[in-house]
């Protein structure tokens, strides 16, 4: 088959578990003799905007959309007429047989209508809640509160100070950036601080806030509030098509198909498939009996990972364990601060980001994996990844982190973003580590890589026979 494999962003620049899963599905389905392309984003402001880029990825053809965030208007995140404009291209170019959409945040709702024009099968991984939720899929109210779900009101007042383009002035900025690079020959770019890590940033319309005081600013936010409400109903009616263009989703855990179906999608287009791992061999944790008890955090050190919650426990744990913190600081520098200083003075330590090539080296100096999200977590394949290395988890009591521990049998949950908790459960491991044991000895193997490639091929493969017949008979 000839498969075009879509998303939001990729590797080397972004690395997140979307873009790592498509790395992995992209070169097994490759490995297997299938004609493999890939079709993303990036963010280069010396670059013009919406311009394909063609490049090779370890043998993979790759079409790179740029996409600098400059929206005149809300509607182009999800229905954008340039970058359908250059989808169409792509598919020109490469003729595939099936498209396997992995996210469209930063593309458009509208990809899928486009390869059913011409006849081509679309099969959707569900990663997050993106089609019903424009935050990032998270679900959570201004950042910060678990959502119950889209509703037009509710979203517009949690999006009014929710930046989703560049400004007027950095709009400037990037035409005087991409006039230096055109003329000068130099890419001043990668030193314009003022404008980096904006996958998408604060502040309803692309402006600042309004810096009126008191009733002014509040009659100001309600305006916004009004004026975004109709927005997300037209974002509500591109979900909903969406759904109907898509022949098949794919959703990673039963929390992502329950949400989804709740949200408006058919509950008999959705297919559980749990996301497989390939792991190194993992280098067993050498201890003596009297060594402290340590707890892992791994992963992207972000305010909605809770990783401030697990910082916080050990405030409580009055010396006993330590918690090693492991994840990128350049995401979110705000909040690193922020755990940096919650961390002074206990008995934590932020080691940095993990390569994948160490992942079980980091494991091997924990006895505890923590993931202490304050959002769903669709299915953390951290949990997984322990699993394989051996290593019990403690997680928050929520989505699909309780999907994937059962507690007291193979790991122990708490309730989400209470520190507290976390510190009495915490205590439970460090006086009683017979239950650590236990709980590995319990932990299910997790699924292999290779095993839900051959369900993703499956999928792919039914598709595409079916397309084959239905122009059989037409």
């Amino acid at each position: 088959m000839r498969v075009l494999l879509v998303l939001h962003f990729f590797l080397p620049r972004h690395s997140a578990g979307t873009e790592v899963y498509t790395d992995s599905i992209a070169r097994a389905l490759r490995e297997r003799g299938h004609d493999v392309h890939l079709f993303f984003t990036e963010k280069v402001l010396s670059r013009h905007n919406y311009t394909l880029e063609r490049r090779d990825w370890h043998g993979i053809p790759c079409h790179v959309l740029t996409n600098n965030l400059l929206y005149e208007s809300f509607d182009e995140t999800f229905t954008n007429p340039e970058v359908e404009r250059q989808f169409r291209v792509v598919l020109d170019e490469t003729k595939p047989d099936v498209v396997h959409v992995q996210h469209v945040m930063l593309l458009s709702m509208g990809l899928p209508a486009i390869a059913k024009e011409r006849g081509i099968p679309v099969l959707m991984t569900l990663h997050d809640f993106f089609l019903a939720c424009a935050r990032f899929g998270q679900l959570l109210e201004h950042g910060e509160r678990v959502c119950s779900g889209p509703e037009p009101k509710k979203c517009a007042n949690c999006m009014a100070d929710f930046k989703f383009a560049q400004t007027r002035f950095q709009q400037r900025m990037i035409s005087a950036i991409r006039w230096t690079k055109n003329v000068a020959g130099f890419d001043l770019a990668p030193v314009v601080d003022v404008l980096r890590g904006l996958p998408l940033v604060r502040g309803g319309g692309g402006e600042p806030e309004s810096s009126e005081p008191g009733e002014a600013a509040d009659r100001a936010r309600r305006a916004r509030v009004d004026s975004f409400a109709p927005l997300f109903k037209r974002r509500a009616k591109a979900f909903l098509a969406l759904a109907r263009h898509v022949d098949r989703f794919l959703a990673p855990s039963r929390t992502v198909r329950e949400g989804m179906t709740a949200f408006g999608l058919s509950k008999r287009k959705i297919h559980v498939l749990p996301l497989g791992i390939e792991m190194p061999p993992h280098a067993e944790r050498r201890r003596r009996e009297h060594d402290e008890v340590v707890f892992g955090f791994i992963g992207t050190l972000a305010p909605h990972k809770g990783v401030h919650v697990a910082i916080e426990a050990m405030r409580y744990m009055k010396g006993h364990g330590r918690l090693l913190v492991f994840g990128r600081r350049d995401y979110y520098p705000d909040y690193v601060a922020r755990l940096e200083q919650l961390a002074q003075g206990l008995n934590v330590e932020l080691k940095g980001p993990v390569p994948r090539r160490d992942l079980a080296k980091a494991f091997a100096q924990i006895d505890v994996l923590v993931v202490p999200s304050i959002w769903f977590e669709n299915f953390p394949i951290v949990i997984q990844e322990a699993r394989a290395a051996g290593v019990p988890v403690v997680a928050s009591n929520l989505g699909g982190m309780a999907e994937a521990v059962r507690h007291d049998v193979d790991g122990l949950l708490f309730p989400p973003g209470d520190a507290k908790a976390l510190a009495r459960t915490f205590a439970v491991l460090v006086h009683d580590r017979t239950a650590i044991e236990r709980m590995r000895a319990a932990a299910p193997v997790p699924l292999t890589l290779a095993a839900h490639v051959d369900r993703v091929e499956d999928e792919l493969r039914a598709l595409v026979d079916r397309h084959r017949v239905s122009e059989v008979r037409t």
